[in-house]
């Protein structure tokens, strides 16, 4: 239940078949009220609710009638948001701490549009706020926020003028760390208010590895080379984001240590002709025994050329495609960096044919764009992705089958990222668009990608 425009002394009564709206203060003159229920009143005995109930009421002559409508959109994935705020005000906010209650409020719906009805005529600075606290006040540090950059008009009822859109849309806030745990014996993880790229964190010390990962992240795990009798202490920078900090981590003993060293295979069921195994261990390693491994391929023994970074060992593997690939590794073939040795290994595999996989002709032109990111994504993962100052000609070869997304970032201050807006800055996130025809690979296909962004 809210009142637009809000009134701070109220409080409403059920009596039988009556609402009582019992009223504390003087109400406007010349102002029309609504009184929005929503859903929250029910019967008494199945309880259906009155959807979307409102009461309006004047204190002038006529009741306003004009309106305003959009649709709030998350400004990243271009999805709809449901259930967000829409606040209306007769001034612009000039920061994002003032407290300033808004003359009008709304919610979108879970197609994300919204409609604020009974409105004066007049012009409104218009805000949504994600509003996780309902306190009715934007929040930058925990809380997605859109607004417009000028004024807004309410309209009379039966005008056509297109929707306002709004991009919904997190502050960049400072980097800081929000967890550190230790894991015997000598892991730490380190969480952040952000995704990083791992090629972002500098460890000065030499005596650290840090996780392998090739996309962002928020959380990281670092390693120190011995195993830990005191607190650790390193110095971690992101330069990017002008963070230096001393980190310190307390340790402990645990009462029984797990001396095993075990792995799991990163794409041992899905592995394209000609790319490596690869084998992730739970703790980097520092040596590995070649004479206790044998790779056969149709069971007869091929030379072995592997390379390893930290917990990560990666096996090349000659094209194979109709072939039975086996990994075998004795006892003690892979040494930890705390002396832990592997047990036996055998892995069975083989490579997938190259007519299991699709391809994708691409033809995109960002016309309006000088600089724009062009990412093709499969599940949320970043498949691919091309940097263009111009049109982009390119074909991406043995895809796996299934449904993908082509998505362009217009790279306003050309820094090779999405950036997102700033209030305080009156700025806008970066444009993002989707392509909004369906992308399916099919095995031994390829799709051809025209899009032109105008």
């Amino acid at each position: 239940f809210f009142v637009n425009p809000p009134i701070n002394e109220i409080s409403l009564e059920e009596k039988g078949k009556v609402i009582l709206i019992h009223i504390g203060e003087p109400l406007k003159e010349n102002t029309t009220y609504t009184f929005n229920f929503g859903s929250s009143i029910q019967d008494i005995t199945e309880n259906n609710p009155l959807r979307d109930f409102k009461y309006v009421i004047s204190t002038g002559n006529f009741i306003d009638s004009n309106f305003i409508d959009g649709i709030v959109y998350d400004a990243f994935l271009k999805s709809p948001m449901e259930n967000i705020r829409v606040f209306l005000y007769e001034k612009k906010l000039d920061s994002l701490t003032e407290n300033t209650i808004p003359s009008y409020m709304g919610f979108s719906n879970n197609s994300g549009n919204f409609m604020l009805n009974n409105l004066k005529a007049g012009q409104y600075y218009l805000m949504a706020v994600e509003d996780k606290n309902g306190n009715n006040l934007p929040d930058p540090k925990s809380e997605k926020i859109a607004f417009d950059t000028s004024f807004v008009a309410s309209l009379p009822l039966n005008d056509s003028s297109d929707k306002n859109i709004l991009h919904l849309f997190m502050h960049d806030m400072p980097l800081k760390i929000l967890e550190k745990k230790y894991t015997p014996p000598g892991r730490f993880d380190v969480v952040f208010n952000k995704k990083l790229a791992l090629t972002d964190i500098e460890v000065a010390q030499q005596n650290y590895y840090i996780q392998q990962k090739n996309y962002s992240s928020d959380t990281f795990s670092f390693w120190v080379d011995s195993i830990p009798n005191s607190p650790l202490s390193f110095d971690l920078a992101i330069e990017k984001e002008s963070f230096l900090k001393e980190l310190k981590i307390n340790t402990y003993q645990p009462s029984s240590k797990d001396t095993t060293l075990t792995f799991k295979e990163k794409n041992l069921n899905n592995l394209h002709p000609g790319e490596s195994l690869q084998i992730k261990f739970n703790h980097p390693l520092k040596k590995i025994n070649s004479e206790k491994l044998l790779f056969l391929i149709d069971s007869v023994e091929t030379k072995k050329k592997y390379t390893f970074n930290g917990e990560l060992w990666s096996f090349n593997i000659p094209e194979a495609a109709n072939s039975s690939l086996e990994l075998l590794a004795e006892p003690g073939a892979f040494e930890s960096i705390y002396g832990f040795i592997s047990d036996s290994i055998h892995l069975i595999f083989s490579q997938k044919k190259s007519s299991s996989y699709g391809n994708i002709y691409l033809n995109v032109n960002c016309e309006k764009c000088d600089s724009f990111i062009i990412q093709l994504i499969k599940q949320d993962i970043i498949i691919q992705s091309f940097n263009c100052s111009s049109a982009l000609k390119d074909t991406i070869n043995m895809c796996n089958p299934g449904d993908y997304k082509l998505r362009v970032i217009h790279d306003l201050n050309k820094d090779g990222v999405w950036t997102t807006g700033d209030f305080n800055a009156n700025a806008q996130p970066e444009p993002v668009y989707y392509y909004n025809e369906p992308m399916e690979i099919k095995p031994g296909w390829s799709i051809d990608i025209h899009w032109v962004i105008q």
